[in-house]
């Protein structure tokens, strides 16, 4: 569990308790860049108190404090912040009204 949001639970609760697959894409917001090599541009994103170095490849057109759906460590695209922080706030509600499973 991280500090803002139990990801684990939310996968599970998610499925209803049934053996089902999801994937989750999750906003963050780019806290720095590496700009070494655009094709395999990295950047940390901050997840609400998490952070992880993500690759930016697939948004090139992102730059520090964007928001980005992040997959499986992949940006996929960039966000505006209203509507980032708005996807944290359902998130959010979903994990708090769910019964853990």
């Amino acid at each position: 569990m991280t500090a803002e949001f139990p990801w684990g639970r939310l996968r599970r609760s998610c499925a209803n308790g049934k053996d089902k697959n999801m994937c989750l894409a999750v906003p963050g917001k780019i806290v720095s860049i590496n700009e070494t090599d655009p094709l395999f541009r990295l950047g940390v994103v901050d997840f609400g108190g998490v952070t992880r170095e993500v690759n930016l490849a697939c948004v090139p057109e992102a730059v520090l404090g964007n928001y980005v759906i992040v997959h499986v460590g992949m940006a996929l695209s960039v966000l505006d912040e209203e509507t980032a922080l708005q996807t944290r706030r359902e998130m959010r509600e979903i994990v708090e009204n769910t019964d853990p499973v």
